[in-house]
């Protein structure tokens, strides 16, 4: 997988697969560009060297149908406002006539963008026409869509193989992304925390048994713990357990011992909208948080961290009364200086909430992208453009 610096790209038309796919406020404006402003070190780099940029993306999930409300109109808006010194265009079409006259006619240093990827019922299918007809748009490829990299999409994945290996290359983003999760797993310095939260032990296994390998510590909160809880024999009252992950998660924890901490008290709703904290979950209620004790002991291991993982949330946090046992766990994060590597969508915006997110080595773009990537240490897109 080589990066953009091996690329011959002057004078030459770049085909980029970024993940643009923004949060919008109801009437249509962006309401976080974290993800657009991620990419802007690659455009920038491919633009300064003369080189035209086609820029792909996807937006939302419109399920392959043109959806008003998920057209790319204020992405090529705000891209332009961050590029001011650059003509930024954009078509209203994927592949053919419209979208070639568009990426043809582009200058070197100036950035069309295609409309929205998933428009097309090929995208996520991998559909080889499509893979086809973008490839056409394009002398080089450069993907630089992290986020997505786990899929086997036709702008990921099969488009790849149109472009000699010569001319394809991994984005900026992609590279600091994979350097900064390989530097954690490889090179940690001790102890090495990974922190597990969030709402399936289902995305988190394959995770968890790589992390296994190398952590001196696996806290666990959020929904994955009441299926390890119940692996291990406890009654979890009405927390939501994923039956089919028992077996998973009786090995898991064999394999673990007691490197891998569970809570050991809860956070649940009570009477006149505020909390209780309870070490037996009653029937029919399910935790939202980890309780006060739980969160000390993840406090105290947190603290004296030399490396971290993180990815999901300890409770509901999304309801202020629930949010208690993440904050602990960014505090306490930032409090120990350590490398800390933050993904998930979830999961980032905690520390952003706290105002911690300078204390964070590095806050990935990706949430499955992340999890997959630290379990299996590559991706289908990047073995697609590695490929011979």
């Amino acid at each position: 997988m080589q990066g953009l610096e091996s690329l011959h790209i002057e004078g030459r038309r770049a085909l980029v697969r970024v993940d643009f796919n923004v949060p919008l406020h109801d009437d249509g404006t962006i309401r976080d560009d974290t993800r657009i402003r991620a990419a802007l070190p690659t455009l920038e780099y491919l633009l300064q060297r003369d080189c035209a940029c086609v820029v792909a993306t996807h937006l939302g999930r419109p399920g392959g149908q043109r959806i008003e409300d998920l057209r790319i109109d204020p992405i090529a808006s705000r891209l332009a406002d961050l590029l001011p010194d650059r003509a930024v265009q954009h078509c209203d079409d994927i592949t053919g006539e419209t979208a070639q006259s568009m990426a043809y006619a582009l200058r070197p240093g100036t950035l069309g963008l295609l409309q929205n990827l998933r428009f097309h019922p090929g995208e996520e299918a991998d559909d080889p026409d499509l893979a086809a007809g973008l490839a056409q748009l394009g002398d080089v490829y450069v993907n630089d869509a992290f986020a997505v990299c786990h899929r086997r999409h036709a702008s990921v994945y099969s488009v790849a193989r149109h472009f000699p290996a010569a001319d394809r290359a991994a984005g900026l983003l992609v590279r600091r992304e994979t350097q900064a999760i390989d530097g954690a797993m490889d090179q940690p310095a001790r102890p090495f925390v990974a922190v597990i939260g969030g709402a399936k032990v289902s995305d988190k296994i394959a995770a968890m048994r790589a992390l296994l390998d190398r952590v001196d510590h696996v806290l666990v909160g959020g929904v994955p713990a009441f299926t390890l809880l119940k692996a291990r024999g406890d009654d979890v009252g009405g927390a939501p357990v994923e039956e089919d992950q028992l077996d998973a998660a009786r090995q898991l924890l064999d394999k673990a011992g007691d490197r891998l901490l569970l809570p050991v008290d809860h956070a649940v709703p009570a009477p006149r909208d505020d909390v209780l904290t309870v070490d037996m979950l009653p029937a029919g209620v399910a935790a939202l948080d980890i309780g006060a004790e739980t969160s000390t002991r993840y406090r105290q291991i947190l603290e004296q961290a030399g490396t971290v993982i993180w990815n999901g949330p300890m409770g509901y946090v999304e309801d202020p009364r629930f949010f208690a046992g993440s904050r602990t766990v960014a505090r306490a994060i930032a409090r120990s200086g350590a490398n800390a590597i933050v993904g998930g969508g979830d999961t980032t915006g905690i520390p952003q909430r706290l105002g911690l997110l300078d204390a964070m080595t590095h806050v990935s773009t990706g949430g499955g992208a992340f999890l997959s990537y630290v379990a299996h240490r590559t991706l289908p897109a990047l073995q697609a453009l590695g490929d011979e």
